[in-house]
């Protein structure tokens, strides 16, 4: 009787380490060849699964061993690494130079990608974006950032964007055709719409407009009015409502 010993070869154990977000599953999967089958495979907690999701809440090293029908076992450690906390935190605040501005603050840690979400149809891009709206109110932003893995975290802030009103109005002017105070200008900031009017002492209107930037020159049917007093009513309506 002759017995020939075919020499095996040996086991191998092959896995990559991994990545993975804050709170997600990492899934691992072993591979092996050598030796002879049937295989028993285990990792440190007995689990025989050689494909397996684990938690990830930090770094960590599971340990897994292989055992072939002849005997010779393998042992290795796979190595799963856990990304850094990424952490969206900004602060909006109103601009006091720029009416209806504001600028971002990005206290954001272990991103670097930004996605500005301004509330009002506007996104950005940058890291501390400055933006103007087109009226008072309440806007909701939303920043989400993202680190090089793609691990991201979301973070919202709701803020009140207020208008500053004025409205200023002379006491009396010249028309007499000397280029100086020759208008009745009014002035004013954070008014949407407006009507301007003037009366006679008889209540007659005389003039009217719908337009700040349209100012009465003295004159009623195109001839210069008298010198005396009159009178004026103003309608507005300001930008918040």
């Amino acid at each position: 009787l002759r017995l020939y010993v075919r020499p095996l070869s040996p086991l191998v154990l092959q896995t990559d380490s991994s990545w993975a977000c804050p709170g997600d599953s990492v899934s691992l999967s072993i591979s092996y060849s050598g030796g002879a089958p049937p295989y028993v495979f285990s990792w440190w907690d007995g689990n025989t699964d050689p494909n397996r999701r684990f938690p990830s809440d930090s770094s960590f090293r599971p340990a897994f061993q292989l055992v072939g029908a002849c005997g010779p076992f393998a042992r290795d450690t796979a190595v799963v690494h856990i990304a850094d906390q990424v952490v969206a935190s900004f602060a909006a605040l109103e601009d006091p130079a720029s009416p209806l501005s504001i600028q971002i603050s990005n206290y954001s840690r272990n991103g670097v990608q930004f996605f500005w979400d301004l509330g009002d149809g506007n996104s950005s891009a940058v890291s501390q974006p400055k933006h103007t709206y087109s009226r008072a109110g309440t806007y909701i932003i939303q920043l989400r950032t993202t680190d090089r893995l793609g691990c991201s975290d979301t973070s919202w802030q709701t803020i009140e964007i207020r208008q500053e009103y004025s409205l200023f109005v002379p006491t009396a002017f010249t028309p007499n055709g000397d280029q100086i105070n020759d208008l009745f200008v009014i002035q004013g900031s954070g008014i949407r719409s407006y009507v301007f009017r003037v009366f006679n002492r008889w209540g007659e209107q005389i003039f009217r407009s719908g337009s700040i930037t349209h100012s009465w020159d003295g004159t009623f049917n195109g001839a210069p009015v008298p010198e005396g007093v009159y009178y004026f009513a103003i309608e507005l309506e300001l930008e918040d409502g």
